[in-house]
């Protein structure tokens, strides 16, 4: 009697080392896949680099800018504060594997801000709701996607991170130049006041 009720045990015991010789041989082709794919990549990168128009990189440059006079003055107001944190340039991953590159997220002790920098010439045309603004510079017109609606998909990012926090968006207009009133959207000249109340 006893012997017969060893054998489902052992039975069992095998299964299972069998089970995790498979799931082990499993990770290891996953990890071997993607180690691959990743090398190929780079070294299609390495051989065919891509190449920026000029107009990208001026465009580039002038968000960089705007990006750094706002990361200046948030870390000239704050830097001196032990209740303040500013991180910037941060990208993260959200739960779908989708990256989001973030200008800026202050953490203070009334909340945590999202913050999009937007250093655009000209006139800006928009709504809350549209999903492209027009920026009209020099009798040019350039459509952007509605930075609103883009930072918005970067708060959702970190309260994945975050759940029990939710995130305050902000847009932060370099040129003063906002096209309308919004709780999330200030002008560069108005950083000061609005981020001073607690």
């Amino acid at each position: 009697m006893c012997h017969n009720e060893a054998m489902p045990l052992v039975a069992i015991i095998i299964l299972v080392i069998f089970g995790v010789i498979l799931l082990i041989g499993l990770l290891v082709t996953l990890i071997d896949h993607f180690t691959k794919e990743n090398e190929e990549k780079e070294k299609e990168e390495r051989n065919f680099p891509r190449k920026e128009s000029p107009s990208s990189l001026s465009t580039a440059n002038k968000g960089n800018r705007g990006e750094e006079k706002v990361a200046s003055t948030l870390a000239r107001l704050y830097s001196e504060s032990p209740y303040c944190h500013l991180i910037n340039d941060i990208t993260i991953e959200d739960e779908s594997s989708n990256l989001h590159q973030i200008d800026h997220i202050l953490i203070k002790s009334n909340g945590i801000f999202v913050i999009e920098t937007k250093d655009w010439n000209g006139t800006i045309v928009g709504k809350d709701e549209d999903k492209e603004w027009t920026q009209i510079s020099n009798g040019v017109r350039t459509n952007h996607l509605n930075p609103l609606d883009q930072n918005d998909i970067h708060c959702q990012a970190v309260e994945e991170i975050l759940p029990s926090l939710s995130p305050i968006p902000v847009v932060i207009m370099v040129k003063n130049n906002m096209p309308f009133e919004s709780n999330a959207m200030i002008n560069f000249d108005e950083i000061e006041n609005f981020f001073s109340t607690d």
